[in-house]
């Protein structure tokens, strides 16, 4: 058995559904890895204004040195002193700790980037998914308005012919129409103005409808005159045939 077309759709939301939960979690890891970047970015920046801070005290420390051998008149050394080459190392290391955890952060912020990307685009996915069960379930719509107005208005034909059936007795010798069926043809006849404009154009045809309804009322009391078993849809409508029933004695 193949599954309606609102199931297929609701699966397919259910899909997009998953698969939007996974990008936001895609995307908050992502965005959580750029964040531990930052810090160890922060830390290492710190730390190398640190070491710049150390080696100009070692350098300014060794410069004071060779101005006083020189203020003596000794000969001063030209050997970079011990304090110098350890800040210089130091500083060394920690600009190349920077430089890769810079191209870390830069790589971590190219991936955050394609994980937002990637959300928008499931949460995007969701939308039209959800619409699709919308438009899924809405499909009968259509059909169901098409075949409400068509009751709608042979009802109407139905009642106004009602109205007209009283010519078919001698003046004065035909029943009375109960009050409620009079007030609905009155509301009827209020509302043909406003049938008139939803009628199909297939439906104007050189009888007025509400006259092809007449007529067809009168069949039917004739036929109840023969066969006390008879209901209108015994009656034909125009263009169409009538179902053929036995015929019951009247009791």
């Amino acid at each position: 058995m193949e599954p309606k077309a609102a199931d297929t759709a609701r699966s397919a939301l259910r899909l997009a559904l998953a698969d939007r939960d996974r990008a936001r979690a895609a995307q908050e890891d992502a965005n959580a890895a750029v964040g531990r970047a930052d810090a160890v970015l922060n830390d290492t920046r710190s730390e190398l204004e640190h070491h710049k801070a150390s080696l100009a005290d070692a350098e300014r420390d060794h410069a004071a040195v060779l101005a006083g051998s020189i203020r003596r008149g000794e000969k001063p050394s030209v050997t970079v002193n011990s304090a110098i080459k350890s800040a210089r190392e130091a500083l060394g290391e920690t600009e190349a700790r920077y430089a890769m955890s810079f191209s870390a952060r830069t790589t971590l912020a190219a991936e955050l980037s394609e994980a937002s990307a990637a959300k928008r685009l499931a949460e995007q996915a969701v939308t039209t998914a959800a619409f699709g069960v919308i438009v899924e379930e809405a499909s009968p719509l259509a059909a169901e308005l098409q075949d409400a107005l068509i009751c709608l208005i042979s009802t109407f034909d139905r009642l106004t012919g009602l109205d007209a059936l009283g010519a078919h007795f001698v003046a004065g010798a035909g029943p009375r129409l109960p009050a409620p069926i009079r007030d609905a043809i009155v509301q009827a006849g209020e509302m043909g103005q406003a049938l008139a404009l939803l009628r199909p154009q297939r439906a104007i045809i050189s009888a007025a409808p509400d006259a092809i309804a007449a007529g067809r009322w009168r069949a039917y009391l004739t036929l109840l005159g023969e066969n006390p078993a008879a209901t209108l849809d015994d009656v034909a409508e125009p263009g169409t045939m009538a179902r053929s029933i036995p015929r019951i004695a009247a009791e």
